[in-house]
């Protein structure tokens, strides 16, 4: 078997587990006990500030099911960034059971623009699939050399996102809040509109 076909297996294997134990959810569910005052603007931000869509994410790198919602949702986020209809924040949480994803936060540059932020999140994500089980060193060699990306510290932030998620009640990733509406699991491009155009509308 050749790693990528093992890596899946191991995949859908974390999959099934975390859906049995109701640690991530698949489908996006109204997630009523999130307390948004606790969030702050804190994380990786992008877009416009004064928009009156306001959209934070709490993901981690390892997680299959953000993986996908970065998938299906990356375009429709990139071209609402870039027309300043939304301000978008990722905020990354370190979750014990995905110590690469925790690492790979590390390679985000946080001194870019924001489509750019945009497509660094998303390259990061696309290639989880060849990411070696708790080897961190060849995590950083296949981000320095194959991927061409510089490790940041980013422990400070990382606390803080943290103790603000454990706050608000984040119990799953991933996690989206939409001005005062918060969804786990994955969400599609289509709620996501739907979402936006009611908020536009109101």
């Amino acid at each position: 078997m050749n790693k990528k076909y093992i890596k899946s297996l191991i995949g859908l294997s974390v999959m099934a587990v975390l859906f049995i134990t109701g640690m991530v959810l698949v489908k996006s569910q109204v997630a009523a006990h999130i307390d948004t005052a606790e969030i702050s603007d804190k994380g990786f931000v992008m877009g416009n500030p004064d928009s009156d869509v306001q959209i934070v994410e709490y993901s981690n790198f390892e997680c299959p099911f953000c993986q996908e919602n970065n998938q299906n949702l990356h375009e429709t986020l990139k071209e609402l960034v870039e027309k300043n209809e939304i301000l978008y924040i990722w905020k990354p949480i370190t979750l014990e059971k995905f110590p690469l994803g925790n690492e790979a936060v590390h390679f985000i540059d946080p001194n870019i623009g924001d489509t750019d932020l945009l497509e660094n999140i998303r390259v990061i994500f696309e290639n989880t699939s060849d990411w070696d089980e708790n080897d961190s060193e060849a995590l950083q060699e296949e981000m320095n050399e194959t991927l061409k990306l510089k490790r940041h510290d980013h422990s400070g932030l990382q606390r803080l996102l943290d103790d603000e998620a454990e706050a608000a009640g984040i119990q799953s990733t991933p996690t989206i809040i939409i001005n005062d509406q918060a969804f786990t699991g994955i969400l599609t491009k289509e709620k996501l509109s739907d979402v936006i155009n009611t908020i536009k509308n109101e």
